[in-house]
């Protein structure tokens, strides 16, 4: 009772009524009563405006020893409601869970909550272009680069030979005979000379440069998300790098 009081409601549009002791009329807040004679509670709530049922209902907790308490004021009734059963109390819409039966103090009150139901769902954060581009970068390789020279030794002969002879090999040198005619009282052939070729091979550390060509992929986040991450794999050791 003091909360509503506490909450405005004014005493006239407080009431309280028990079975046990004088009633009090439902519009007038007093706690002093008069012993209630069954069958009277349902039509004195039924001047109220109480449905027959509810009426009904009403009366037969106040006979069961309850007590009812009435509050007056339709633009505030829920305030009411809220005080009341934040002190336990019930009203005709519970009976179902919460009625206690005839001579049990205790009732079962239903208790609600109200719990945050964590859910996903997919947006558009941004958008990522990737693009392949061309560009060239310089390159150099070494190596060994081998290649053939010709050594080319003379060899004085001067011999008077009777027949000219083919080149041939000796080894790995080719041997060419080279003649020339003399004139003296007769006419002889000289092998004057030999020209030896040898063959020789010849290894140089040559450095090669030149300009190529390579594609790199671009991937661009033009919204700036912050959501866009390449990673690299070395393709010798297999380590990857962001």
């Amino acid at each position: 009772m003091a909360n509503l009081y506490a909450a405005g409601f004014a005493t006239d549009e407080v009431g309280i009524m028990r079975g046990s002791d004088a009633q009090s009329s439902p519009s007038q807040q007093t706690e002093a009563s008069e012993e209630v004679a069954p069958g009277t509670i349902a039509g004195t709530l039924a001047g109220l405006g109480i449905p027959d049922e509810e009426a009904q209902f009403y009366e037969g907790e106040l006979k069961s020893g309850r007590t009812i308490v009435t509050v007056q004021g339709d633009k505030r009734s829920g305030d009411a409601r809220r005080i009341l059963r934040r002190h336990g109390a019930y009203d005709w819409t519970d009976q179902e869970t919460s009625t206690p039966e005839a001579g049990d103090d205790e009732r079962t009150i239903e208790l609600r909550e109200e719990r945050l139901v964590p859910s996903a769902q997919w947006r558009e954060a941004g958008e990522v272009v990737v693009r392949r581009v061309v560009e060239e970068v310089p390159a150099s390789i070494e190596l060994d680069a081998t290649h053939e020279e010709i050594d080319l030794q003379r060899v004085p002969v001067g011999e008077v030979v009777d027949e000219r002879r083919d080149p041939w090999m000796e080894d790995d040198v080719l041997v060419i005979p080279v003649y020339e005619e003399q004139l003296v009282v007769s006419r002889r052939l000289v092998l004057r000379e030999q020209l030896r070729i040898r063959r020789l091979r010849v290894t140089e550390h040559k450095v090669f440069q030149d300009t190529l060509r390579q594609e790199r992929v671009v991937v661009e986040d033009p919204n700036q998300t912050g959501q866009v991450h390449e990673r690299f794999v070395e393709p010798e050791t297999g380590i990857e790098q962001s």
